[in-house]
């Protein structure tokens, strides 16, 4: 998010606080009445837990990937949370670390805070430039994680999300090995992973862990080698968060009326499925003023620039009413 948008993520017993509870705190925020009375506050405590969860996450990644004695890597931080936590956790599995803008700073004057090709280009130069291995990118919360390979090119987040997923055997293996239980061993989007030994929240700083354990043991070339990585393009068009909910609506019916021959899916924004293996998916931003749209195919471009004019006619619509 914008430095304006800066905030607080809220977890009980280890997982994060739900719409039902943060509604609520926000109503009790919001709620103009006056101070609490002092002797309704309570108890509080206070302790340390950076130390400790630097620790656990070494431990975590160390107990499934090994150490990365040796491995250069430059990290930038984006004067997010971080610069606390994702150096200091590879120093202490042995890597070689250069960090850059780790001091936390919510305004995040060296970078916009969300990693993408264009904000992480002084981090490019920097591998590209240097002799690292690998170079890892964080937003403000350190919940992502972007990944720069020796040349400065930023790898697939799917590619990413296939390489750190492929550690965990699925479905399959634990039918054959006779059991009828399963549990969640690993979830992921681009850019996001949870870890689910490590805890039940999104941790770009164990993705970081993790990866650093791969790189160093096999390289990244190796590990991108056997993905195979189709031309991708994702894009926002500006919409007033009050419009979204009318835009999807008109989308909804728009966009299988110019693609007739997609499968459509609309259980999370609207996915289109295409023949020859392309797709796009077009959803509500949950924290911008926008609308998102991803694409894949070969020929992505043609296909990005249709659905953008579907999308922008359906904003632009939505305005009148």
């Amino acid at each position: 998010n914008p430095p304006t948008d800066n905030g607080l993520k809220l977890f009980v017993d280890g997982t994060e606080y739900d719409v039902a509870a943060e509604r609520t705190l926000t109503d009790r925020v919001e709620d103009v009445t006056g101070p609490v009375e002092w002797a309704a506050w309570g108890s509080t405590t206070r302790a340390s837990v950076l130390e400790p969860y630097r620790r656990d996450v070494a431990d975590y990644a160390r107990d499934r990937v090994g150490d990365c004695d040796g491995l250069s890597v430059a990290v930038d931080c984006g004067n997010g949370m971080a610069g606390a936590a994702t150096p200091q956790v590879l120093r202490m599995l042995g890597a070689q670390v250069v960090a850059l803008d780790a001091n936390v700073d919510g305004h995040f004057p060296a970078r916009r805070s969300k990693p993408t090709p264009e904000s992480l280009s002084a981090l490019r130069t920097f591998v590209a430039e240097g002799t690292f291995a690998l170079g890892i990118g964080h937003d403000g919360d350190a919940d992502r994680i972007a990944v720069v390979d020796a040349d400065g090119d930023v790898v697939h987040e799917d590619t990413v999300l296939a390489v750190l997923g492929a550690l965990h055997e699925g479905v399959d293996a634990a039918l054959s090995a006779g059991g009828d239980d399963t549990e969640v061993v690993f979830a992921g989007e681009p850019w996001k992973h949870v870890h689910t030994a490590l805890g039940p929240w999104i941790d770009g700083v164990a993705s970081a862990a993790v990866l650093a354990g791969l790189v160093a043991d096999e390289g990244l070339a190796d590990l991108r080698a056997p993905i195979e990585e189709k031309p991708y393009r994702k894009a926002s068009v500006p919409c007033p968060d009050d419009r979204k909910g009318p835009v999807m609506s008109h989308l909804e019916s728009r966009l299988p009326e110019a693609f007739p021959e997609a499968t459509v899916d609309t259980e999370y924004g609207v996915r289109l499925a295409l023949d020859d293996g392309a797709w796009t998916l077009v959803r509500p931003s949950g924290t911008e003023p926008y609308v998102r749209v991803y694409a894949e195919s070969e020929t992505v471009d043609d296909l990005m620039a249709a659905v953008r004019d579907v999308v922008e006619a359906a904003v632009e619509t939505s305005g009148g009413e």
